[in-house]
């Protein structure tokens, strides 16, 4: 699947609901953009590296984004109509406020090791 910039994805867990805030009891969600690496490698760069194994998005209009607690949680976006999961929620800083996205996995990049993770009971 393509990871084009722009492309309006969903995010869901139950993270913390901001910043400064506690862990919600039910399950949210946010509409997301995929947003370029440079801007996401910027806000993070006395952090962490950003990968090509990874994508960035949130709503920075809003702020939306994912937080913490949220990790593993599916990114899916919809391409011509069908919902495909194409990222996993790494990390972030200060949930998603405005020139801090939320960093997802591909899942993608990751699906060669997701195959080796497979159970058979």
């Amino acid at each position: 699947m393509p990871y084009d910039l722009g492309l309006r994805c969903y995010v869901s867990g139950w993270g913390k609901t901001g910043f400064d805030q506690g862990l919600s009891s039910v399950l949210l969600g946010a509409e997301v953009n995929l947003i370029n690496d440079s801007i996401c490698s910027h806000a993070y760069q006395n952090m962490k590296n950003i990968t090509s194994n990874m994508v960035c998005a949130a709503d920075i209009t809003r702020g939306d984004s994912t937080c913490k607690g949220d990790s593993g949680g599916p990114m899916v976006c919809t391409i011509e109509g069908i919902f495909y999961v194409m990222g996993a929620t790494s990390f972030g800083s200060k949930c998603g406020a405005r020139g801090h996205p939320g960093v997802y996995a591909k899942i993608g990049a990751m699906l060669p090791w997701i195959k080796t993770m497979q159970r058979y009971d």
